[in-house]
């Protein structure tokens, strides 16, 4: 995030109106990230990856611009 200057409400964002391009399974571990393709505050295109653990909590794994 930083890399791209992007700040935790410019994710929040990604997160609340983007939506959902590609789910990746992990063979290994038995895990599903999930990418998230949406909008930073000033419009830029950006994803995020994500993964939902076990308690439901979402993890973010990394946020970049597109």
């Amino acid at each position: 995030m930083e890399d791209d200057n992007l700040t935790i409400l410019d994710l929040e964002n990604i997160i609340l109106t983007g939506r959902i391009v590609e789910r990746q399974k992990d063979r290994q571990r038995h895990e599903t990230k999930i990418v998230i393709r949406g909008r930073t505050l000033d419009g830029r295109e950006a994803e995020a990856v994500v993964k939902v653990g076990p308690s439901g909590a979402l993890y973010v794994i990394t946020v970049y611009l597109v």
